[in-house]
């Protein structure tokens, strides 16, 4: 009855705002409370479709468990299981969320999996890798294309090599292993073809290295900076604007820009700061709209935005305090969301529509202290619509919540 009640107050509004001139913005309508998809698990991931229609969450809980929406959130299906005695899950899919391809690690090996009917079932685990005796797989990652015909598979073994394994049938069949180079925090971004690849890595120095012909072959690594680690990387969707993130030596943050598919790179920006830890970087579709937070040693948060491909960021001040924050924005850039845990490591939120001019003010989504061992996710469509964020509460239980930003009609004035 109270669900019946909800929405029927959502439609209510919804209707309002399509026969009124002015904007919106429905951040209020969050599923509340949490839908709790595991009581203790570890490496929860989340992602979604372009639509935010399908989601789909993997974690580690004995075996590999993936579980999935149909329904923007509303209801999730009972966990698929594969293998056992997991470790370091990663999830991805493709733009309709028809392909879903998981990677993890067990036993000192490296499998994969594929689903070709939106998770519905999984094909039998892949190995991409067997290591020896006193192997240790340190991190693992898995993307795809639109298509999700291009796979691409990335792991850290103990000796500090980066391995790559691409798949160019659906993730059936990969590639042999290509060893990409020696460093550690790997991240792994393409074009919507899939034929342009870059990956960031630190190896002291921060570096990027890139392939343009489906990781057939690869650049030789680009040095950023001498020394720096803690960096992400992100990229416009034809990935001809590409940017990199990360703490200097002096605990300050920098950005480094590329305009030209990664060939060429501007002078890193600094940005002052007393430490950095939980580094998060995200641009919109076209790259003109940069968004870079952070959280400092001291426990406060940084935000800065640029409006002109990089070359240039203001600071947006935000006045919370928290750790592990996230950020996000639509394809358009004019819709940005932002999540971080706050001293009680629950769930904050706070949005901005107006390209991260201003932000509403802040949301608790949880009520009960999670854990200081959490790492958020949180995942949009294309429009900026739909928004599911996920987190560890305290005991490990994984937790998903969602929100609608579906009451939006420009001023006509």
């Amino acid at each position: 009855m109270k669900r019946n009640i909800k929405y029927f107050l959502f439609l209510s509004v919804l209707i309002v705002a399509i026969f009124s001139n002015t904007k919106i913005f429905a951040e209020e309508f969050w599923d509340i409370p949490a839908k709790q998809i595991v009581k203790s698990a570890t490496g929860a991931k989340i992602v979604s479709d372009t639509a935010g229609k399908n989601i789909y969450v993997a974690y580690a809980c004995i075996s590999m468990n993936i579980e999935k929406s149909s329904d923007y959130g509303k209801s999730f299906s009972p966990s698929y299981q594969l293998s056992s005695g997991v470790y370091l899950p990663n999830i991805s899919t493709n733009d309709t969320g028809e392909y879903v391809y998981v990677i993890w690690a067990e036993d000192k090996k490296v499998f994969s999996s594929a689903s070709s009917d939106k998770g519905v079932s999984f094909i039998d685990p892949i190995a991409l890798f067997a290591g020896d005796v006193e192997t240790i797989i340190q991190e693992t990652n898995i993307i795809t294309n639109s298509t999700g015909e291009i796979v691409y598979a990335i792991w850290v073994d103990d000796y500090d090599e980066i391995n790559f394994r691409v798949s160019k049938d659906f993730g059936t069949r990969f590639s042999d292993v290509i060893k990409i180079a020696k460093g550690s925090n790997p991240h792994i971004i393409a074009d919507p073809s899939g034929k342009n690849i870059f990956i960031s890595f630190e190896s002291d120095s921060i570096q990027v290295i890139s392939s343009s012909d489906y990781g057939s072959s690869f650049s030789k690594p680009i040095q950023l900076v001498k020394e720096g680690e803690n960096q992400t990387i992100a990229a416009s969707l034809n990935t001809q604007n590409v940017y990199v993130g990360w703490q200097d030596e002096n605990d300050n943050l920098e950005l480094s820009a590329s305009s030209d598919f990664g060939t060429n790179w501007y002078a890193p920006l600094t940005f002052p700061s007393d430490g950095s830890y939980s580094i998060d970087l995200t641009t919109n579709s076209s790259g003109k709209y940069v968004y870079f937070v952070w959280n400092d040693a001291n426990r406060n948060i940084h935000m800065r935005a640029s409006t002109d491909y990089g070359k240039g960021f203001s600071t947006i001040n935000l006045d919370e305090t928290g750790t592990y924050p996230k950020i996000v924005t639509d394809s358009t850039g004019e819709y940005v969301f932002f999540i971080w845990l706050d001293s009680n490591y629950n769930m904050q939120f706070r949005a901005s529509t107006d390209f991260g001019v201003s932000f509403d003010p802040a949301i608790k989504l949880s009520n009960n202290p999670g854990s200081m061992f959490t790492y958020p996710g949180i995942t949009i469509d294309d429009k900026g619509e739909f928004i599911h964020i996920l987190w560890n509460a305290q005991g490990g239980a994984i937790n998903v919540i969602d929100g609608a930003r579906l009451l939006s009609t420009k001023d006509s004035s």
